[in-house]
């Protein structure tokens, strides 16, 4: 486990040197990026992070229309209707949570249980389109002490069916010193802290690539499509700017469109 001092500093440093590396970077004009309320698209959202509520929300937090939501849920909403999904298996029948939903975002879940999986692998052979965001280590600090069940999974846990698909994690070597990094991707430089490395597994039923030194694998699975990325810490960040709403929504739109 990481000293707390290391996971207070770390993040915000990564934030602090990204701002550097952006000041050479074009990214989208905040004037194109919300989208009428009629034409948002509905995304799935299943999450352990708080993303949807705030961090340590209580109840009448939750009932509180007034209240400040997390920046990124606020984000994906200037382009998307967020529908919190908890399982992807129903009372009724398997995937029938995913009935009607065409993208999907996961961002380091407590769990997918084995009825999930597969309802989860129906789903994108018939054509979902997912972004699967999985951390090796988190980072920030939350409300909740480690060991409440309100804490998010410190330890990202791989589930079956990214190997499924052709998708495995690796723990990289640069993560023995804990340094923060920026790494390149399609979507422009990217913060992390402590990722994941990603490779191919031959024998997946997927037809993956992997982009941005194994930090993101993107497989053609049946008729959907799979985009991993495998570190939280952008969506871990307790507050965003502009340069951070421009790396969600871009990767967003990589992985969902």
């Amino acid at each position: 486990m990481l000293p707390q001092a290391i996971k207070r500093t770390i993040v915000p440093i990564a934030f602090a040197l990204l701002a550097g590396v952006m000041a050479y970077t074009l990214w989208p004009s905040d004037e194109s990026r919300p989208v009428p309320a009629s034409e948002r698209a509905e995304l799935g959202l299943m999450t352990g992070l708080p993303i949807y509520w705030a961090d340590g929300a209580d109840l009448a937090t939750l009932l509180d229309e007034n209240a400040e939501l997390p920046w990124v849920r606020q984000v994906l909403e200037q382009r998307y209707d967020l529908r919190p999904v908890d399982s992807f298996v129903s009372e009724e029948r398997e995937g029938a949570v995913l009935e009607g939903l065409e993208r999907l975002l996961i961002v380091q879940p407590r769990g997918i249980s084995p009825a999930g999986n597969v309802a989860l692998d129906d789903w994108v052979q018939d054509g979902g389109r997912l972004l699967y965001v999985i951390d090796p280590m988190l980072t920030g600090e939350y409300a909740a002490p480690l060991g409440d069940p309100r804490h998010p999974s410190v330890i990202g846990i791989v589930p079956p069916v990214l190997p499924r698909w052709g998708v495995i994690m690796e723990t990289r070597e640069e993560n023995s010193d804990n340094a923060p990094q920026i790494i390149d991707t399609p979507v422009g430089p990217l913060p992390v802290a402590i990722a994941g490395r990603l490779t191919k597994r031959q024998s997946g039923i997927g037809n993956c690539t992997i982009e941005a030194s194994g930090l993101i694998a993107r497989c053609q699975v049946g008729e959907g499509q799979v985009t991993v990325l495998a570190d939280a810490a952008l969506f871990e960040a307790r507050d965003g700017g502009e340069q951070e709403a421009d790396i969600i929504l871009a990767l967003a739109d990589y992985a969902l469109r």
